[in-house]
C-alpha cells in the first residue's frame, strides 16, 4: 500500500523538511519543558499516521538539571563561593571541592543519579509505537530509538569548538588542584578551622580562575538560545519515521515475524532519563526475550560515520554481535566509517546495555566536537543530505539482517 509517506530512499528532502518543520513549530526542546511536551504530542500523531499503528505517550518524572544541566552551578560556585571561602576556611574549601568533584563524577560522568533526590522534578514523556508483525507471530523485537529533547546551548563549543574540550578539562583540573592546595593549607593550620589572616596562600586562587570560568560558561540555561536539535536528535527520529512509512507502504518488505518498536524518548540530555523510564516500564514485557535496539543519535556529517559500541565515560559495552552487523552493513554499502566508543557523555544505548538488552548505536557526527554539538548551531542546514540517504540505507539493511539472524536463532 503506497501512500504520501512512501518516499524514494534516495530523496533526503522529506526528512529534512520534517526536521525543519518540528523546529519551526516548536523550537528548542529542553528536557522536561513545555516545548518538549509539544513536540511529543506532534510526534504521537505523526508516527501513528506514518506507521499505521497507534502511538502512546508514556509519562515519567525526572530531575532535569541533575546532570549536565548543573554544570554552570558548579562553575558559579567555584568562582563566587568556593574561591572567596578559601580566604577564611581553607579546610572546608578543600572538602567542598572534593564533594563537587565527587558529585560531578556520579551525576555528570557516570549518570548514576545518586543525588537526583535533592533536585526539583519535572514531567517528561516518551512516545512509543508498536507495529506487530504481519505474520501474527513474534519471533523477535527490534527497537529503533531516538530522543525528542535538545540540549542547552554551550557557548564554549559554539565559539571555540576545537578548544571546548581542553577548556573543560582545564576547569576540572583547576578545581582538583586548587582543592588539594586548600586541603594542604587547612591541614597545616589544623586544628584552627579559620585562617589566621591574610597571607600568600590567598593568591593561590588566581591561576585557577580561568578554569572555573570555563566551567561556568560551559552551557546556558537561556531557552531562547538553546539547541534546535536538528542532528541531535530530530534526524534520528526522521530516519526511524522513514523506515516506519517504508514498511507500511511495502508490508511485504518488512521482517515477517519481527515486532518493530519506534521509541522516541524524552530527557536524554538530562541523563538518559527517558530511555531509563522506557526500560523500567517494559523490561519484562516489550523488551523481554529476543530483543535488539538500534540507537539513532547524531546524524549530520558525511566524513564521520560511526558504529557506536559503548560509552567511554560510563564504561558501557554494547552488543558485539549487533556491532559486528552494523560494521558489515556500512562496509557492504561502501561507507567509510569507524567503530568507536562514544568519547564523552553517553547515548540512550547505555540504558539498554545496563539492563542487559542488546543494543548498538549508529551515528554520523564529528566527534571534535563541532560547533553544532549542543549549541544553537545545530540547525537543519548543517545536516549533509548524503548522510540522510545513507542512514536510511544503513537502517533498512541492518533491521533486515538483525531480523534474519534472530529468525535463525529463535
Amino acid at each position: 500500500m503506497a501512500d504520501e509517506d512512501d518516499k524514494p530512499i534516495e530523496d533526503p528532502e522529506p526528512e529534512l523538511a520534517f526536521i525543519a518543520g518540528i523546529i519551526k513549530k516548536v523550537g528548542p526542546r529542553l528536557p522536561g519543558s513545555a516545548e518538549e511536551r509539544h513536540a511529543a504530542e506532534i510526534l504521537k500523531e505523526d508516527i501513528s499516521r506514518v506507521a499505521g499503528a497507534p502511538a502512546v505517550i508514556e509519562e515519567f518524572t525526572c530531575a532535569t538539571k541533575a546532570s549536565i544541566g548543573f554544570i554552570p552551578v558548579l562553575g558559579y560556585s567555584l568562582l563566587f563561593v568556593v574561591g572567596p571561602l578559601s580566604f577564611v576556611f581553607p579546610l572546608i574549601t578543600g572538602l567542598a571541592i572534593g564533594f563537587f568533584l565527587f558529585f560531578a563524577l556520579v551525576q555528570i560522568f557516570k549518570y548514576l543519579a545518586w543525588f537526583d533526590v535533592i533536585f526539583p522534578k519535572s514531567r517528561s514523556q516518551n512516545v512509543i509505537t508498536t507495529v506487530e508483525p504481519r505474520s501474527g507471530k513474534v519471533k523477535s523485537t527490534i527497537v529503533l530509538c531516538a530522543h525528542i529533547d535538545s540540549s542547552w546551548h554551550s557557548s564554549l563549543i559554539y565559539k571555540t569548538p576545537g578548544q571546548a574540550r581542553p577548556k573543560l578539562i582545564t576547569g576540572i583540573i583547576s578545581a582538583a588542584v586548587f582543592g588539594l592546595i586548600q586541603l594542604v593549607r587547612g591541614i597545616m593550620e589544623f586544628p584552627a578551622l579559620i585562617a589566621s589572616g591574610w597571607n600568600w596562600w590567598n593568591l593561590a586562587v588566581i591561576p585557577f580562575l580561568p578554569g572555573f570560568y570555563f566551567i561556568f560558561q560551559y552551557l546556558s540555561w537561556n531557552k531562547k538560545v538553546a539547541s534546535p536539535g536538528a542532528m541531535d536528535d530530530l534526524a534520528g527520529i526522521a530516519i526511524a519515521r522513514w523506515l516506519a512509512g517504508h514498511f507500511r507502504a511495502h508490508p511485504e518488505l518488512a521482517p515477517a515475524d519481527c515486532r518493530l518498536v519506534y521509541a522516541f524518548v524524552g530527557c536524554e540530555e538530562a541523563g538518559l532519563k527517558g530511555s531509563q523510564a522506557f526500560v523500567a516500564k517494559h523490561r519484562d514485557g516489550l523488551l523481554a526475550g529476543n530483543c535488539s535496539v538500534i540507537i539513532l543519535d547524531g546524524i549530520s556529517d558525511f566524513d564521520y560515520f560511526h558504529v557506536v559500541k559503548g560509552d567511554a565515560w560510563l564504561g558501557t559495552n554494547y552488543d558485539p554481535r549487533l556491532v559486528a552487523m552494523a560494521d558489515e552493513v556500512m562496509t557492504s554499502l561502501g561507507i567509510k566509517h569507524d567503530v568507536i566508543k562514544n568519547p564523552e557523555g553517553s547515548t540512550d544505548g547505555a540504558s539498554f546495555s545496563r539492563a542487559g538488552i542488546r543494543v548498538v548505536g549508529i551515528a554520523a557526527q564529528d566527534p571534535g566536537p563541532a560547533s553544532n554539538y549542543h549549541t544553537m548551531g545545530d540547525v537543519p542546514e548543517r545536516i549533509d543530505k548524503r548522510v540522510v540517504v545513507l542512514m536510511k540505507k544503513i537502517v533498512l539493511e541492518l533491521v533486515n539482517r538483525i531480523a534474519a539472524a534472530n529468525d535463525s536463532t529463535a
